[in-house]
Protein backbone atom coordinates (compact mmCIF):
# COMPACT_ATOMS: atom_id res chain seq x y z
CA UNK A 1 0.00 0.00 0.00
CA UNK A 2 3.21 2.27 0.26
CA UNK A 3 3.55 2.22 -3.42
CA UNK A 4 2.16 5.06 -5.68
CA UNK A 5 1.96 5.79 -8.97
CA UNK A 6 3.97 8.23 -10.46
CA UNK A 7 1.09 10.58 -11.48
CA UNK A 8 -0.76 9.91 -8.30
CA UNK A 9 1.83 11.39 -6.24
CA UNK A 10 2.45 14.03 -8.17
CA UNK A 11 -0.88 15.55 -7.80
CA UNK A 12 -0.94 14.44 -4.29
CA UNK A 13 2.57 17.02 -3.73
CA UNK A 14 1.08 20.08 -5.58
CA UNK A 15 -2.23 19.91 -3.31
CA UNK A 16 -0.39 20.97 -0.73
CA UNK A 17 1.15 23.61 -2.48
CA UNK A 18 -1.79 24.75 -4.41
CA UNK A 19 -1.39 28.71 -3.43
CA UNK A 20 1.98 28.63 -5.28
CA UNK A 21 0.94 25.86 -8.22
CA UNK A 22 -0.59 27.50 -10.72
CA UNK A 23 -2.36 25.91 -13.84
CA UNK A 24 -0.18 25.08 -16.63
CA UNK A 25 -0.89 24.86 -20.63
CA UNK A 26 -1.33 21.28 -21.04
CA UNK A 27 0.46 19.03 -22.25
CA UNK A 28 3.53 21.96 -22.28
CA UNK A 29 6.06 22.87 -24.96
CA UNK A 30 8.96 21.55 -25.64
CA UNK A 31 11.18 20.49 -24.48
CA UNK A 32 8.62 20.06 -21.11
CA UNK A 33 6.72 17.40 -23.43
CA UNK A 34 6.30 14.06 -22.18
CA UNK A 35 4.80 11.88 -25.11
CA UNK A 36 3.02 9.26 -22.53
CA UNK A 37 0.85 11.74 -21.06
CA UNK A 38 -2.16 13.17 -23.15
CA UNK A 39 -3.82 16.12 -23.02
CA UNK A 40 -6.63 14.30 -21.43
CA UNK A 41 -4.98 12.58 -18.70
CA UNK A 42 -6.22 13.77 -15.39
CA UNK A 43 -2.96 14.64 -13.92
CA UNK A 44 -1.89 16.21 -17.10
CA UNK A 45 -2.14 19.92 -15.57
CA UNK A 46 0.62 18.70 -12.19
CA UNK A 47 3.15 16.71 -14.40
CA UNK A 48 3.36 19.47 -16.71
CA UNK A 49 3.60 22.09 -13.92
CA UNK A 50 6.23 19.89 -11.90
CA UNK A 51 8.79 19.49 -15.15
CA UNK A 52 8.43 23.35 -15.89
CA UNK A 53 9.54 23.46 -12.43
CA UNK A 54 12.26 21.26 -12.78
CA UNK A 55 10.77 18.88 -9.91
CA UNK A 56 10.51 16.12 -12.32
CA UNK A 57 13.26 15.64 -15.51
CA UNK A 58 11.23 12.36 -17.06
CA UNK A 59 11.77 8.83 -17.22
CA UNK A 60 13.30 8.32 -20.50
CA UNK A 61 14.09 10.53 -23.85
CA UNK A 62 12.15 10.42 -27.34
CA UNK A 63 13.97 12.49 -29.08
CA UNK A 64 15.13 16.42 -28.42
CA UNK A 65 12.36 18.03 -26.64
CA UNK A 66 9.87 14.50 -26.32
CA UNK A 67 10.62 12.48 -22.95
CA UNK A 68 8.82 9.96 -21.14
CA UNK A 69 6.96 10.34 -17.70
CA UNK A 70 6.05 7.08 -17.60
CA UNK A 71 3.17 7.46 -15.18
CA UNK A 72 1.69 4.31 -14.25
CA UNK A 73 5.19 3.48 -12.64
CA UNK A 74 5.81 3.52 -8.79
CA UNK A 75 8.10 5.78 -6.98
CA UNK A 76 11.07 4.41 -4.92
CA UNK A 77 11.78 6.29 -1.63
CA UNK A 78 15.09 7.74 -2.86
CA UNK A 79 13.57 8.92 -6.27
CA UNK A 80 10.65 10.84 -3.82
CA UNK A 81 13.85 12.03 -1.89
CA UNK A 82 14.61 13.95 -5.27
CA UNK A 83 11.69 14.97 -6.31
CA UNK A 84 10.79 17.03 -2.87
CA UNK A 85 14.16 18.56 -2.99
CA UNK A 86 13.96 19.87 -6.31
CA UNK A 87 10.54 21.21 -5.25
CA UNK A 88 11.97 22.58 -2.03
CA UNK A 89 14.46 24.49 -4.18
CA UNK A 90 12.01 25.65 -6.33
CA UNK A 91 9.68 27.04 -3.87
CA UNK A 92 12.01 28.10 -1.11
CA UNK A 93 15.20 30.37 -1.44
CA UNK A 94 18.15 28.68 0.35
CA UNK A 95 20.14 32.01 0.56
CA UNK A 96 18.41 33.83 3.40
CA UNK A 97 21.11 35.55 5.91
CA UNK A 98 21.02 34.52 9.49
CA UNK A 99 18.05 35.62 11.70
CA UNK A 100 15.69 35.57 8.52
CA UNK A 101 13.35 32.96 7.72
CA UNK A 102 11.00 32.19 4.85
CA UNK A 103 7.45 33.69 5.34
CA UNK A 104 4.73 33.86 2.46
CA UNK A 105 4.53 37.39 1.37
CA UNK A 106 1.03 36.92 -0.05
CA UNK A 107 2.53 36.47 -3.84
CA UNK A 108 5.63 33.95 -2.86
CA UNK A 109 8.38 32.24 -0.43
CA UNK A 110 10.25 35.18 0.51
CA UNK A 111 13.15 35.84 3.37
CA UNK A 112 11.84 38.20 6.09
CA UNK A 113 13.47 39.32 9.55
CA UNK A 114 10.19 38.44 11.78
CA UNK A 115 8.87 42.13 11.83
CA UNK A 116 5.24 42.30 10.66
CA UNK A 117 5.42 43.60 7.53
CA UNK A 118 2.41 46.28 6.19
CA UNK A 119 -0.91 45.92 6.13
CA UNK A 120 -1.91 44.08 2.89
CA UNK A 121 -4.63 45.98 0.51
CA UNK A 122 -8.26 45.11 0.97
CA UNK A 123 -9.69 41.88 -0.71
CA UNK A 124 -11.24 42.31 -4.03
CA UNK A 125 -15.26 42.40 -3.04
CA UNK A 126 -16.19 38.33 -2.88
CA UNK A 127 -19.25 37.23 -5.46
CA UNK A 128 -22.46 37.84 -5.28
CA UNK A 129 -24.27 34.77 -2.90
CA UNK A 130 -26.95 32.35 -4.38
CA UNK A 131 -30.62 33.57 -4.54
CA UNK A 132 -32.12 33.14 -1.45
CA UNK A 133 -34.53 30.21 -1.92
CA UNK A 134 -38.58 30.95 -3.11
CA UNK A 135 -41.18 32.23 -0.55
CA UNK A 136 -44.11 29.80 0.61
CA UNK A 137 -46.93 30.15 -2.02
CA UNK A 138 -49.55 33.21 -0.75
CA UNK A 139 -52.96 31.92 0.34
CA UNK A 140 -55.54 32.10 -2.43
CA UNK A 141 -56.76 35.68 -3.15
CA UNK A 142 -60.71 36.56 -3.37
CA UNK A 143 -62.50 35.36 -6.31
CA UNK A 144 -62.59 38.28 -9.05
CA UNK A 145 -65.99 40.12 -9.88
CA UNK A 146 -67.91 38.63 -13.31
CA UNK A 147 -66.26 39.88 -16.71
CA UNK A 148 -68.45 42.12 -18.97
CA UNK A 149 -70.13 40.42 -21.79
CA UNK A 150 -67.93 39.80 -24.46
CA UNK A 151 -68.78 41.49 -27.67
CA UNK A 152 -71.09 39.24 -30.62
CA UNK A 153 -69.00 37.34 -32.58
CA UNK A 154 -69.08 38.17 -36.34
CA UNK A 155 -71.26 36.50 -39.06
CA UNK A 156 -70.45 33.38 -40.08
CA UNK A 157 -69.41 32.69 -43.67
CA UNK A 158 -72.36 31.82 -46.11
CA UNK A 159 -72.95 28.23 -46.23
CA UNK A 160 -72.00 26.22 -49.78
CA UNK A 161 -74.93 26.42 -52.84
CA UNK A 162 -76.77 23.22 -51.35
CA UNK A 163 -77.15 20.32 -54.32
CA UNK A 164 -79.45 20.62 -57.12
CA UNK A 165 -82.91 18.96 -56.91
CA UNK A 166 -84.34 16.55 -59.10
CA UNK A 167 -85.80 17.95 -62.30
CA UNK A 168 -89.85 18.92 -61.92
CA UNK A 169 -92.73 17.23 -63.67
CA UNK A 170 -92.95 18.39 -67.24
CA UNK A 171 -95.70 21.42 -67.42
CA UNK A 172 -98.74 21.70 -69.09
CA UNK A 173 -98.54 21.53 -72.87
CA UNK A 174 -98.98 25.58 -74.07
CA UNK A 175 -100.31 27.16 -76.64
CA UNK A 176 -98.85 28.97 -79.70
CA UNK A 177 -99.77 32.30 -79.67
CA UNK A 178 -97.54 34.86 -82.49
CA UNK A 179 -94.77 36.50 -80.69
CA UNK A 180 -93.31 38.35 -83.73
CA UNK A 181 -95.81 40.37 -85.13
CA UNK A 182 -95.88 41.85 -88.52
CA UNK A 183 -97.35 44.26 -90.66
CA UNK A 184 -98.57 44.99 -94.49
CA UNK A 185 -97.93 48.69 -95.67
CA UNK A 186 -98.61 49.70 -99.13
CA UNK A 187 -97.25 53.32 -98.36
CA UNK A 188 -94.22 54.96 -96.73
CA UNK A 189 -94.09 53.79 -93.02
CA UNK A 190 -92.49 54.33 -90.04
CA UNK A 191 -91.42 51.09 -87.94
CA UNK A 192 -93.04 50.89 -84.35
CA UNK A 193 -91.19 49.01 -81.03
CA UNK A 194 -94.53 46.75 -81.88
CA UNK A 195 -93.20 45.40 -84.73
CA UNK A 196 -91.24 42.50 -86.02
CA UNK A 197 -91.68 41.82 -89.71
CA UNK A 198 -92.98 45.03 -92.22
CA UNK A 199 -93.94 43.45 -95.46
CA UNK A 200 -93.49 46.61 -98.11
CA UNK A 201 -95.95 46.23 -100.84
CA UNK A 202 -94.24 48.31 -104.08
CA UNK A 203 -97.39 47.71 -106.21
CA UNK A 204 -97.82 50.93 -107.71
CA UNK A 205 -95.34 53.51 -106.34
CA UNK A 206 -91.43 53.00 -104.62
CA UNK A 207 -91.72 52.85 -100.74
CA UNK A 208 -89.90 53.85 -97.79
CA UNK A 209 -89.60 52.22 -94.34
CA UNK A 210 -87.82 54.02 -91.81
CA UNK A 211 -85.85 51.97 -89.24
CA UNK A 212 -86.06 53.83 -85.41
CA UNK A 213 -83.18 55.31 -83.84
CA UNK A 214 -80.82 52.86 -83.29
CA UNK A 215 -79.19 54.47 -80.60
CA UNK A 216 -82.22 53.50 -78.00
CA UNK A 217 -83.14 50.18 -79.76
CA UNK A 218 -79.61 48.73 -78.86
CA UNK A 219 -80.20 44.86 -79.44
CA UNK A 220 -83.75 45.00 -81.26
CA UNK A 221 -84.12 43.04 -84.46
CA UNK A 222 -86.61 43.79 -87.48
CA UNK A 223 -86.96 42.20 -90.54
CA UNK A 224 -88.06 44.09 -93.91
CA UNK A 225 -89.07 42.58 -97.36
CA UNK A 226 -90.44 43.45 -100.38
CA UNK A 227 -93.78 42.31 -102.05
CA UNK A 228 -96.18 42.66 -104.52
CA UNK A 229 -95.86 43.03 -107.63
CA UNK A 230 -94.22 45.32 -110.69
CA UNK A 231 -90.91 46.46 -110.56
CA UNK A 232 -90.68 49.19 -107.99
CA UNK A 233 -88.58 49.40 -105.15
CA UNK A 234 -88.71 49.29 -101.32
CA UNK A 235 -86.02 52.14 -99.26
CA UNK A 236 -84.81 50.76 -95.79
CA UNK A 237 -83.11 53.85 -94.19
CA UNK A 238 -81.09 53.76 -91.88
CA UNK A 239 -78.89 50.79 -92.65
CA UNK A 240 -75.63 51.37 -91.35
CA UNK A 241 -75.55 54.94 -92.19
CA UNK A 242 -76.79 54.39 -95.95
CA UNK A 243 -80.25 53.81 -97.59
CA UNK A 244 -80.59 49.60 -98.30
CA UNK A 245 -82.34 49.25 -101.75
CA UNK A 246 -85.01 45.94 -102.16
CA UNK A 247 -85.64 45.68 -105.83
CA UNK A 248 -85.36 43.19 -108.69
CA UNK A 249 -81.93 44.37 -109.79
CA UNK A 250 -80.10 43.56 -106.99
CA UNK A 251 -82.39 40.04 -106.05
CA UNK A 252 -82.69 40.86 -102.80
CA UNK A 253 -86.11 40.98 -101.18
CA UNK A 254 -85.83 41.11 -97.44
CA UNK A 255 -83.02 41.91 -94.77
CA UNK A 256 -82.78 41.28 -91.20
CA UNK A 257 -80.85 44.02 -89.67
CA UNK A 258 -80.32 44.85 -85.49
CA UNK A 259 -78.82 47.49 -83.64
CA UNK A 260 -75.59 47.65 -81.63
CA UNK A 261 -76.97 50.51 -79.87
CA UNK A 262 -75.24 53.04 -82.56
CA UNK A 263 -76.11 51.73 -85.95
CA UNK A 264 -78.45 49.20 -87.86
CA UNK A 265 -76.73 46.59 -89.29
CA UNK A 266 -77.40 43.81 -91.66
CA UNK A 267 -77.83 40.41 -90.39
CA UNK A 268 -79.30 38.16 -93.44
CA UNK A 269 -80.89 38.75 -96.75
CA UNK A 270 -83.39 37.28 -98.50
CA UNK A 271 -82.62 36.41 -102.15
CA UNK A 272 -86.27 35.50 -103.56
CA UNK A 273 -89.98 36.11 -102.57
Amino acid sequence: MRKLFMSTMFAFVLLGFQSQASAQSCPAVAPDVFDDVPLADPFCPQITWLAVHGVTLGCGVVGPGHLLFCPTDFSRRDQMAAFLKRLADDLFPLDCNSGQVMAWNGLDWACSDGTPGPAGAPGAAGAPGAPGADGAPGAPGAPGAPGADGAPGAPGADGAPGAAGPPGPPGPAGSYTNAAPFVTVAADYAVLDSDYTVFCNITGADRTVTLPDPTTHGGRIFVVKRVGGGNNQCNVTPVAGVTYVLDNGGVVRGITVQSDGALWHTLGETKSD
